[in-house]
């Protein structure tokens, strides 16, 4: 599974934003029907550890197979870079 997830999925490069970024990003996808998915970005990236939880993690947390909460991650992003895309 791990090598899976490593071949297909690459870890996410850490990005520095802004508290009224982050707040909007997660406004946003507050919005979305499928609260896992805010909370899977929450675990991913706002968690307070220096370095963003592994799949691994997240699925652990969420009690969730790895791969279900990456196809959930990638459903959020979409949904982010249409929404965002709106703002620019």
């Amino acid at each position: 599974m791990e090598e899976l997830i490593g071949k297909y999925f690459q870890p996410a490069e850490p990005v520095d934003i802004d508290r009224v970024t982050a707040k909007r990003v997660f406004t946003i996808l507050g919005r979305l029907r499928d609260k896992r998915i805010k909370k899977i970005f929450n675990l991913k990236y706002m968690y307070g550890h220096k370095k963003n939880l592994s799949w691994k993690s997240v699925s652990r947390r969420m009690k969730l197979a790895p791969v279900t909460c990456i196809k959930l991650h990638e459903t959020g992003k979409k949904y982010l870079k249409e929404k965002l895309a709106e703002y620019c």
